[in-house]
């Protein structure tokens, strides 16, 4: 669980990417090293933090700065199923159970959805980054995962919902596209298949029941059924991620030393999209 500094000058518990017209992977090049470059935290002696929590800060890529909050025991894995009902929350704190990724034109929030219930808010304005947001389960090979979106718009954004091994490598992937269709990613090659179209403002139960020994996934959304294959082999599953966009793969090995290009319009806000998050269950 990260926590951010808010433009307001209030703490939040989310993490917060410290930015005003800039994004993230905005230069590639070799002296740009992937993932967090110059780590600090409050060291004994230097402070006592009240949450017993830890705080950290770091430069993403040598450039943007952000501030996390870590809950303390760190669990790098889930002894017991998932069930979630956000509606039970009132702070970003209380989730401690997730991993969550904001910066600060793709925010993550707890705020109302109709009705007074509250739920974990998904936005993007962002071209080039996305909000994300992470719930390990037990590690797996036969069980089911299931959660309500209710998606603000169907015009425009994406939101991608993953499932992933350990090593986030993902085997699963249903997306709520810009063209108002829900789809679930093909093991054939940039294919993806029609599940049901879906409208804004409206609430989306999704199941899936997922067998590893099959490389097979049975997905139910508001009463339809679609069979897929693993779009990737995996031996075992043990983390959802709900994300706004595709993932980086900005960086490599054979990256030029050095770039003279920035990336274009990464100043300017797209037409922002949000989701919600009702609730989210699994069953081992």
């Amino acid at each position: 669980m990260a926590i951010s500094i808010s433009q307001d000058g209030l703490l939040y518990d989310n993490l917060f990417l410290l930015h005003g017209d800039v994004t993230p992977m905005r230069y590639a090049g070799h002296y740009r090293s992937d993932g967090p470059q110059n780590l600090r935290g409050i060291l004994p002696g230097n402070g006592v933090v009240p949450d017993g929590n830890m705080w950290l800060s770091y430069s993403v890529n040598k450039e943007d700065i952000w501030v996390s909050r870590v809950t303390v025991p760190v669990l790098t894995e889930a002894s017991a199923s998932i069930n979630e009902d956000l509606s039970g929350y009132n702070h970003l704190s209380q989730l401690s159970r997730w991993n969550i990724y904001s910066p600060a034109w793709a925010p993550v929030s707890l705020e109302e959805a109709g009705q007074g219930k509250m739920a974990l808010k998904l936005s993007d304005k962002d071209r080039y980054d996305y909000a994300k947001v992470e719930h390990l389960f037990p590690e797996s090979e036969e069980f089911s995962v299931e959660f309500t979106i209710v998606p603000e718009q169907n015009d425009n954004g994406q939101l991608q919902i993953e499932l992933q091994n350990e090593e986030s490598m993902g085997a699963v992937r249903i997306s709520f596209d810009p063209d108002g269709m829900l789809r679930v990613r093909s093991h054939y090659k940039e294919r993806h298949e029609d599940i049901i179209p879906y409208m804004a403002g409206e609430s989306y139960h999704i199941k899936l029941d997922v067998s590893v020994r099959l490389q097979e996934v049975e997905i139910y959304a508001n009463g339809k059924n679609v069979g897929e294959n693993f779009y990737a082999p995996m031996k075992t599953l043990s983390k959802i991620v709900f994300r706004t966009g595709e993932r980086f793969r900005n960086l490599s090995p054979d990256a030029p030393v050095r770039q003279d290009f920035d990336l274009e319009h990464a100043g300017t806000p797209v037409e922002s999209a949000s989701y919600y998050i009702l609730n989210l269950k699994s069953d081992h």
